[in-house]
């Protein structure tokens, strides 16, 4: 593309690994590649484990995107109160950033309240705005029970009038926009675009035996992995006491990340042999230990049906491994495991399901290889960065075409 300049908003930027932080970078440096000037204004980096991390620059140079990180707080906490003040002073530095005339304002949600400032700054300047959203922000303090009734409700009417205030919002999934549509976003102004597999390709000549020996994980074990991160959504206490069920068995649960939840739940597996909870590996090994498992699991709190599609979706199908989803049968990560073909779904909250279902498949070679190969078929088709990048840029072009008939003011 010709040389556009593009101010993205987003709190989660490298060097975090997982959750939203990842596709924030890929687009970023994607952009770069094809031409796009991107300065990325963000936050420090802190997630999953919720505290800030020392030695990062507040401005630098990444792969060729200029990097401006805003100062906010961090809670050790995140409960709903927490969080909102964290994003509404982040939300202020991005009102008070300055800016280099840009062609194209981009913000992901959440954080909610940076997207409503940035949304904000693009109206007075008449600089299209395009609103990504990776998770829907009311749908999701409802779903969460961090509020309830009347305040769930007045965020999903403040997230529709951000929202409708974008030139464009990019849902990553089908169900996101259709949600969108339900809460009052004019539909022409939705597109989807999908994420992808942003940790590359597990090799196909890996060493699965040195892998579980570094894990410490034996042969004649059946591991099921959750890698990511442990946070409230997740509702790991189910997977828990799937492990103390299975006491006595080859099958071992293994959490592999980081969270606000993890010391609790480290406190609830504390003496359980079948339950192992490590801390994350390093990024050229994740793979790797995907693949060295037996199976994958996504285990989500049954009250979750469309608020997120999980981020470790797209390495897991890729890493080529059963997938296990202890979910709502009815919501967006049950529809996306069964369209994959890459697993099974389980229900949510019910350890003695969870544990019959991982039995099955243990004992299921043939459909374990059914469910290895689908799974890497639909993240080669359907979750690829460059069919994603693509569209971006298709969605760049057009933008910034329709705004080179309006006069700009300087922000």
């Amino acid at each position: 593309m010709s040389t556009k300049r593009i101010a993205f908003f987003t709190l989660n930027y490298a060097p975090e690994t997982t959750g939203i932080a990842p596709y924030s970078t890929g687009l970023a440096e994607g952009l770069v590649e094809r031409g796009a000037h991107v300065r990325v204004f963000t936050g420090f980096p802190h997630y999953p484990e919720w505290k800030r991390r020392n030695g990062v620059a507040s401005n630098q140079t990444i792969n060729g995107v200029s990097v401006q990180r805003l100062e906010h707080p961090v809670p050790p906490r995140p409960g709903m109160k927490d969080r909102m003040v964290m994003e509404a002073l982040f939300a202020l530095r991005c009102l008070r950033a300055r800016l280099d005339r840009p062609d194209l304002l981009m913000v992901v949600s959440p954080s909610l309240l940076s997207a409503a400032a940035v949304v904000l700054r693009g109206r007075l300047a008449r600089i299209p705005v395009v609103v990504w959203v990776q998770d829907l922000y009311g749908l999701g303090a409802a779903e969460t029970g961090m509020l309830g009734g009347l305040g769930g409700a007045l965020l999903v009417k403040l997230e529709s009038l951000i929202l409708q205030g974008a030139s464009r919002v990019v849902a990553i999934h089908q169900r996101f926009a259709t949600k969108l549509t339900d809460i009052g976003v004019d539909p022409d102004k939705i597109l989807v675009i999908r994420n992808w597999c942003h940790v590359g390709r597990c090799p196909s000549t890996v060493d699965r035996q040195e892998a579980r020996r570094r894990q410490g994980w034996h042969e004649d074990e059946f591991v099921v992995l959750h890698a990511g991160n442990m946070g409230t959504k997740q509702g790991l206490e189910n997977v828990v006491e799937a492990g103390r069920l299975a006491e006595g068995s080859s099958v071992r649960f293994v959490l592999l990340g980081d969270g606000n939840q993890r010391q609790k739940l480290e406190q609830l597996a504390a003496g359980l042999g079948n339950v192992t909870i490590v801390d994350p590996v390093a990024d050229d090994d994740f793979m790797s230990t995907l693949q060295a498992a037996d199976a994958l699991l996504v285990n989500e709190k049954e009250t979750l049906s469309d608020m997120a599609v999980p981020s470790k979706l797209t390495s897991y199908f890729a890493a080529g491994r059963p997938v296990v989803g202890a979910v709502n049968p009815a919501g967006v990560t049950a529809e996306e495991i069964q369209s994959s073909g890459a697993g099974i779904v389980l229900g949510a909250g019910d350890p003695v399901a969870l544990l019959t279902g991982v039995k099955n498949v243990a004992g299921d070679p043939d459909g374990q290889r059914h469910m290895s190969d689908a799974g890497r078929s639909y993240q080669e088709r359907m979750l690829q960065e460059q069919v994603a990048l693509d569209a971006f840029e298709a969605l760049v072009r057009t933008l910034t075409r329709a705004k080179n008939s309006h006069k700009t003011r300087r922000v």
